[in-house]
């Protein structure tokens, strides 16, 4: 397809030779040079296959000459491989090459992409079938898997120095399930990097082939605590971690854990001090999540997840592992988080919260039906006591006069008898009043009306003898903490609301009420929402400005311009700058509106942007072009943009779903409510 002459000359010392195949092929090749032996020069050449066609990279280490060998042979033929052709290799060294120079990771007969066992076992790329990627910290790698595979990775970083590739851990999450299986790579320096995915059937305890490996050139460093947890051998087919998707998590606070574990009976974390927090499952939502706040413990610890289940016997079994570090140096805020790749995980966590609302918020409702039932006929017997109670009043007023009336000492003493009877009846009767009304306030939900209730009760010296004054202490108590609770939501403020949140889990008396109130559970999801916008903002606010100025590259494929401007218009549009969509949809148009605003303009609008206020038709436009790129492979600076633009547009989404749901409610509780007032 390429290079129809066998001379080739190159400025730069690299060459791409493509050619067309018929059949499938193997090949070896062999790189010489009058100066350098050519196992000096073994892991300057690579080949890779791409669909139909196989490209040979050569990276010519020095200026000078060299000639390529190519071998080959029909895939699965015996015997030797014929002699196909020779390139005459010229480096003269004229420009200035893109990178350092850097063997390629070594692999079996220098061939990346699909091998032999890719279509054996029947293993297909599903993202990326051209093996040559260039990444900005992190990938997602994407396979087509049949016939119910189980399917590993393993990454490794090219060392110059050593002149071999060395493994890399803790920066692979892999999530496989019956027909597909995904790996996030996170790269935690620039180099070269060689991914292999090996394969076999998911019953067999055999050896995993190697089905198919990338050649990685990571142009952007993602230290720190990018990488993932160490996973063991009851991680398997079907799980999936949705958070928190780092390594390491921050010490002495309380982290939100998500996790898919299909076989599971029941999942565990267990922190430093061997302390239990067995998480929920919630099976309103597909994947049915274990979930649950994990308080971490302190620094220089692990926190275990370990499950228990079919796949395992009762005995639990560690899964993962998270390391705890300082949160001081943790600096949640700061990373860029893997939304990029992992936007249903989040919409899957934040579905599976508020099912769990809705479910609290029907079984409230309930509650308060039956409440208001029980309230009704409480009711009347209050009623009736408060008739007995005024008769008796009256037949103490006669007893009084019928005394001064009696004429011998006998009858005053009868009539005085009945008094101090009807007295104590009229002394039972309002005791059975006021803890009939404690009782009434306490099923009518008013804090108002229980506090003048319990005023009352203390100011008459009521005995307690149904626990309900104890209980509208908490009830009182429990209130000043949701009110609190609330105003922290308004407030929208991440340190605000968690405070107000710890506060009621370390409080006794909100046990009593957790299990039919939904606005802790409403707190914890708004708090979600917040830790991720924060996340968003400081994403952007690290994005170098004049990566932004530069987004114009000159000569850049049609692709580029395509994905690039839907990009960009999904982030005007969100930032309600440069018109009606319309107005943006000439390239030229939106070249123009880069240059005029600027790389730090947007981005300080970016940062500044509160998805709380935007207008949700904008939104679900922005996330409607945002869905049409998710396939491209953007370059660094979109790919960020593209992430905020995603996220942002999903939060203000989120906030009129909320809204929507809020009102339902608000209207449902007040229909109820209204019956206790008539």
């Amino acid at each position: 397809i390429t290079h129809l002459s066998g001379y080739v000359l190159t400025p730069t010392g690299e060459v791409e030779i493509r050619f067309q195949l018929k059949d499938p092929m193997d090949f070896v090749t062999k790189l010489q040079d009058n100066n350098v032996s050519s196992k000096e020069l073994q892991g300057f050449v690579m080949h890779r296959f791409v669909k139909k066609e196989v490209y040979f990279n050569i990276i010519l280490p020095l200026p000078g000459e060299y000639c390529v060998e190519i071998y080959g042979k029909k895939e699965n033929q015996k015997g030797a491989y014929p002699h196909l052709c020779d390139y005459f290799l010229h480096y003269d060294g004229s420009e200035k090459r893109s990178r350092a120079v850097s063997e390629f990771p070594k692999v079996p007969y220098g061939r990346y992409g699909y091998t032999k066992g890719s279509r054996s076992l029947g293993v297909r790329p599903k993202r990326y079938p051209d093996p040559l990627l260039h990444a900005q910290g992190e990938l997602l790698i994407t396979f087509t898997l049949e016939n119910n595979l189980d399917i590993i990775g393993e990454l490794y970083l090219q060392d110059v120095a050593k002149r071999k590739a060395i493994p890399v851990e803790k920066c692979l999450m892999a999530e496989v399930d019956e027909s597909t299986g995904n790996f996030i790579i996170h790269l935690p320096k620039v180099g070269v990097y060689r991914f292999a995915a090996y394969s076999r059937a998911w019953t067999s305890n055999g050896k995993y082939k190697n089905v198919f490996n990338y050649l990685i050139y990571n142009e952007l460093a993602k230290e720190g605590i990018y990488g993932f947890p160490t996973m063991y051998q009851g991680w398997g087919q079907g799980c999936r971690l949705l958070e928190p998707r780092c390594m390491s998590i921050p010490s002495d606070t309380n982290v939100f854990f998500g996790i898919v574990i299909p076989e599971a009976t029941q999942v565990a974390a267990i922190d430093g001090t061997g302390g239990w927090i067995y998480l929920e499952q919630n099976k309103s939502v597909e994947g049915r999540v274990w979930q649950g706040m994990v308080a971490t413990g302190s620094v220089k610890t692990d926190v275990r997840v370990a499950a228990c289940g079919d796949y395992h016997g009762e005995q639990y079994i560690e899964v993962l592992r998270f390391s705890v570090i300082d949160s001081s140096a943790f600096q949640e805020e700061s990373r860029i988080t893997s939304d990029m790749f992992n936007l249903d995980g989040h919409k899957q966590i934040i579905d599976s919260m508020r099912q769990k609302e809705a479910d609290l918020k029907a079984k409230e409702l309930e509650i308060l039906e039956q409440d208001f039932e029980q309230y009704s006929q409480l009711y009347r017997e209050f009623e009736e006591l408060e008739i007995e109670r005024k008769q008796t009043i009256e037949e103490v007023k006669q007893s009084n006069l019928d005394i001064q009336s009696v004429g011998n000492i006998s009858e005053a003493l009868s009539v005085e008898s009945k008094l101090r009877r009807q007295e104590q009846y009229l002394k039972m009767k309002e005791t059975q009043k006021i803890e009939l009304a404690l009782t009434l306030s306490l099923i009518s939900h008013n804090s108002s009306e229980l506090e003048a209730t319990i005023k009352i009760f203390e100011e008459f010296n009521t005995r307690d003898t149904d626990g309900d004054y104890f209980n509208a202490l908490n009830a009182i108590l429990y209130q000043k903490l949701k009110d609190d609770l609330r105003s922290a939501i308004n407030v929208r403020e991440v340190s605000v609301l968690h405070n107000s949140i710890e506060s009621i889990d370390k409080s006794p008396v909100a046990k009593t009420f957790e299990e039919y109130d939904s606005d802790v559970p409403i707190a914890r999801r708004v708090l979600f929402s917040l830790q991720r916008v924060q996340r968003l903002r400081h994403m952007m606010a690290s994005l170098n400005e004049h990566a932004i100025d530069d987004i114009t590259v000159p000569d850049a494929p049609t692709e580029y311009y395509t994905y690039t401007r839907r990009v960009l218009i999904a982030v005007f549009l969100l930032l309600g700058r440069g018109g009606s969509e319309n107005d943006l949809q000439q390239w030229d148009t939106i070249r123009v509106l880069l240059q005029s605003i600027g790389g730090r303009s947007i981005r300080r609008q970016c940062v500044s942007l509160d998805p709380f206020y935007l207008d949700v038709d904008v939104a679900k436009r922005a996330q409607e072009l945002l869905h049409d790129t998710e396939d491209y492979q953007l370059t660094h600076p979109i790919a960020v943009l593209y992430v905020w633009a995603m996220g942002m547009a999903s939060e203000a989404i989120d906030k009129h779903e909320d809204h929507k749901q809020a009102k339902i409610f608000a209207d449902q509780r007040k229909k109820i409510s209204n019956k206790f007032t008539h």
